[in-house]
């Protein structure tokens, strides 16, 4: 499986420095209005560019697609490849599919624990339990967020947001798995999204429940 964040999943570019900062931002004020910013727009879609590099590799895997968001319940993200594999993450329950081959899988997933899947879906302050954070403004206006684990044993070892304050839109996700694999997310072209057509899995499909993924 290759999906956004869950083990197959997951495209990065080398690791890059992640020691940031503050520069007059506070980081959590920052992730808490792109947070409220994308809940109030609703149904959304942005183009993604996805790059992975598992531990030990020197060369990168790349893929792209579309990612959709429907915060705080639900996510979407479809590859653009030939026989590109689509996800759908609503609360607890995943759902994986290949249009063309008409069967599916279906997953219980717990977000808390799935490595990325809390960087979008839990709350502000609930990161906050789980992260310390500093923020750096770039030349380009743009702020990036570096968040470190506060706990030992943590399933990621180091993250980074990057938001456009203009928008407030992520314009980067990226993050580094406690396996040492780094992931790395660029996301452009926002647009609105069908909610009844983009979160809801799609007819025809088969439907094989797998347990966890």
């Amino acid at each position: 499986m290759r999906c956004l964040f869950l083990p197959r999943a997951l495209a990065l570019i080398p690791v890059l420095l992640w020691t940031t900062t503050a520069v007059g931002q506070d980081p959590w004020q920052v992730l808490e209005e792109t947070r409220r910013s994308l809940v109030a727009a609703g149904p959304t879609v942005a183009d993604f560019d996805q790059t992975f590099l598992f531990p030990g590799s020197k060369t990168p895997e790349r893929e792209s697609g579309e990612i959709a968001l429907n915060l705080p319940d639900c996510l979407r993200w479809d590859y653009a490849a030939a026989y590109g594999e689509s996800y759908l993450l609503c609360h607890d329950e995943l759902h994986t599919w290949i249009e063309e081959d008409q069967v599916g899988q279906r997953y219980e997933v717990d977000v808390n624990n799935e490595p990325g899947l809390d960087l979008l879906l839990l709350t502000t302050e609930e990161l906050r339990q789980r992260y310390r954070a500093d923020a750096e403004t770039l030349d380009s206006g743009e702020i990036t967020i570096a968040l470190q684990p506060v706990a030992e044993g943590s399933s990621i070892q180091r993250a980074r947001l990057t938001v456009k304050p203009q928008d407030k839109r992520l314009a980067s996700l990226e993050y580094v798995n406690a396996e040492g694999g780094t992931t790395r997310f660029d996301l452009s072209a926002y647009r609105p999204a069908s909610e009844t057509q983009t979160f809801v899995p799609p007819k025809g499909i088969q439907w094989t429940p797998q347990g966890s993924p």
